[in-house]
C-alpha cells in the first residue's frame, strides 16, 4: 500500500466500519442486547420486568450504558423512527464513531514514538482493518465500550499537549466510564494504578487528579443506578457477591485455566494468532516494568483463574494489539534477522495474512452476527396491525437466555402454541403465521400449500446440497396460514 496515502487509509477504515455497522446485524452474546437494550424497553415502559435476565432481580448490573440506549431510542421514537433494526443500527453507528474516535487518538499519540515507517503503517492497517478488531468496535456491548473507553484514558495519559493536572483528571474520568460500562475494567485500572504508584511514581497532586476524576464519574454512575432499578443499590457489590461468593457464574459452565491460550489460538486463526500470542509474551518479556503491561498482565490472568471463561471477556484487550505487534515489529526489523527473514518467508507470510484477514474482514462485514435476526424482520416486515404467530416449542423470539427479544417485536403480534401442525388453523379475519426450525416439518407444510413467506436459506441451495450440507445447517421457515384446498 506504498501508493495509498494515510488519509485514503483512515477514509477506507471509516467506509469499513459504516459497512459492517449496517450489516452485522443482531448480537454477538445474548448479554449483550437483554442486559442493555431490553434494560432500556423497561425502563422505557415498553417491557415488563418478567422478561428481564436474572441480573435484573439481582440489581447487579451497571446501568450507565442502559441510559445511553435509552436515550437514543427515546430520542428517535419521538421523531417517529421507532423501527427496531434501525434503532439498533444507530446504536452500532454510535460505537463504531466511539471507537472510531479511539483509533485516532491512539494512532496520532503512539505513531510519533515509533522510528520505522513501517512499524506507524502497522499500528493504523491493523487498528483499521483487524477483522476481529472492526467486528468488536461495532457491537453496542459493554465489553467494546469499556474496553475502548480504557483504551482512551491510557491514551490521554500519554498526550503531552493537555496540561499535566487536566490530563490526569481526564484520565481518571475516562477510566470511571470504563468501569461504570463493565466492572471487571477495575482490574485493568488497577493494574494501571499500581503502576503509576510504584513505577511512574505519580505526585500527590496527579494521582488526587486521577482519583476524583474516577471517583466523580462512578458516584454519577451510582445515582444513575439508583434511578434505575428505584433503591438504594450497589451492583459491583452485587456482582461480586453473585459471581464469586455465591457462585452464580460458575452454573454457566467452567473452563480450565488454559482456556484462553487454546481460545485465542483457534479462533484468531492460525498461524497468525501464534503471532499475537508471542508478541503479548514478547512485550511481558521486554518491557515488564509498562504501563501496558502492568494494566493488561493481571486483567489476563484473573480471568484465566476465574473458573467461568467465555472469549468476548478478554475482548477490552484487543484494541492494544496493534500497539503491542507495531512495537514487536520495529524490533524485529532492527534485528539481525530481518533481512534474512524478508527474502525468504516474509512475502509470503505478508500476503498469506492480508489474503486470509481480508476474507474474515468480509464475512463479518456483511454477515449478521446473529442468525435469527432475519427472520425478526421478516415478522415485522409481514405483520401489518394485529396478527397471530403459531409456534412449536418456543418462538423465534426465544434467545440463548430462554427470555423473549422483545425489542424486535411488532407491537401487535400474538402468539399461540401448538403441538402439531393439525392444531394450526387459519382465523377469518386475521392474519395467521407459522415460524419454525424444525426441518423435519418442511415436506408436510409445503404439501398443505401454505405460503413460504421467508426461508433464511434460499430456495436455489437445494440445488448444491453437496453432502447435505442443507439439512445440517439451521434455518428458520416463515409461513402465512392459508385455507387448506
Amino acid at each position: 500500500m506504498k501508493n495509498v496515502s494515510d488519509k485514503q487509509k483512515w477514509i477506507a477504515g471509516f467506509i469499513v466500519l459504516m459497512l459492517a455497522a449496517f450489516f452485522s446485524e443482531g448480537y454477538h452474546h445474548p448479554d449483550e442486547h437483554y442486559q442493555l437494550i431490553e434494560f432500556a424497553q423497561y425502563y422505557l415502559g415498553e417491557a415488563d420486568a418478567t422478561n428481564l435476565p436474572w441480573e435484573f432481580e439481582a440489581q447487579m448490573r451497571p446501568t450507565a450504558q442502559v441510559f445511553i440506549a435509552a436515550g437514543f431510542i427515546k430520542f428517535f421514537s419521538f421523531f417517529g423512527a421507532d423501527d427496531p433494526f434501525f434503532l439498533a443500527w444507530v446504536l452500532r453507528i454510535i460505537s463504531a464513531l466511539l471507537s472510531f474516535f479511539s483509533i485516532r487518538l491512539l494512532v496520532q499519540t503512539f505513531s510519533p514514538r515509533f522510528q520505522s515507517q513501517r512499524a506507524k503503517s502497522v499500528l493504523l492497517l491493523l487498528s483499521l482493518f483487524l477483522w476481529f478488531i472492526v467486528y468488536n468496535n461495532i457491537r453496542f456491548s459493554s465489553e467494546n465500550w469499556s474496553g475502548t473507553l480504557f483504551l482512551m484514558g491510557f491514551t490521554v495519559f500519554y498526550m503531552d499537549r493537555i496540561g499535566e493536572l487536566k490530563r490526569y483528571l481526564w484520565v481518571g474520568a475516562l477510566f470511571g466510564l470504563a468501569f461504570l460500562f463493565r466492572y471487571q475494567a477495575i482490574i485493568m485500572i488497577g493494574g494501571f494504578g499500581l503502576w503509576m504508584l510504584f513505577i511512574h511514581r505519580a505526585n500527590f497532586k496527579n494521582s488526587l487528579a486521577l482519583i476524583g476524576g474516577f471517583v466523580g464519574v462512578s458516584l454519577v454512575g451510582s445515582l444513575g443506578d439508583i434511578l434505575f432499578y428505584g433503591d438504594t443499590v450497589f451492583p459491583f457489590y452485587n456482582y461480586i457477591d453473585e459471581n464469586i461468593f455465591q457462585g452464580k457464574a460458575a452454573e454457566f459452565g467452567t473452563e480450565p485455566v488454559w482456556f484462553y491460550l487454546k481460545d485465542i489460538f483457534e479462533k484468531s486463526i492460525p498461524p497468525f494468532s501464534l503471532f499475537y500470542l508471542f508478541a503479548f509474551g514478547f512485550m511481558i518479556y521486554k518491557q515488564p516494568k509498562s504501563a501496558l503491561t502492568w494494566s493488561l498482565v493481571p486483567f489476563f490472568l484473573v480471568h484465566s483463574f476465574i473458573s467461568h471463561k467465555e472469549g468476548r471477556f478478554l475482548f477490552p484487550m484487543v484494541f492494544f494489539l496493534p500497539l503491542i505487534l507495531a512495537e514487536l515489529y520495529e524490533k524485529w526489523e532492527a534485528s539481525k534477522w530481518a533481512d534474512w527473514l524478508k527474502k525468504k518467508v516474509y512475502k509470503i507470510f505478508r500476503w498469506l495474512f492480508i489474503v486470509v484477514n481480508g476474507i474474515a474482514l468480509l464475512v463479518i462485514t456483511f454477515k449478521s452476527a446473529d442468525s435469527g435476526i432475519k427472520v425478526y424482520r421478516a415478522i415485522y416486515e409481514e405483520v401489518d396491525g394485529t396478527a397471530l404467530l403459531y409456534y412449536m416449542k418456543k418462538t423465534p423470539y426465544e434467545g440463548g437466555r430462554g427470555k423473549q427479544l422483545h425489542f424486535y417485536m411488532p407491537d401487535d403480534l400474538k402468539f399461540q402454541k401448538a403441538e402439531n401442525l393439525n392444531e394450526i388453523k387459519a382465523i377469518k379475519g386475521e392474519d395467521c403465521l407459522f415460524a419454525t426450525s424444525d426441518r423435519s416439518l418442511f415436506d408436510e407444510i409445503e404439501a398443505r400449500g401454505w405460503e413460504n413467506v421467508y426461508r433464511s436459506l434460499p430456495k436455489w441451495v437445494d440445488n448444491v446440497n453437496f453432502n447435505n450440507w442443507v439439512d445440517r445447517t439451521p434455518q428458520w421457515r416463515l409461513y402465512r396460514i392459508t385455507e387448506e384446498e
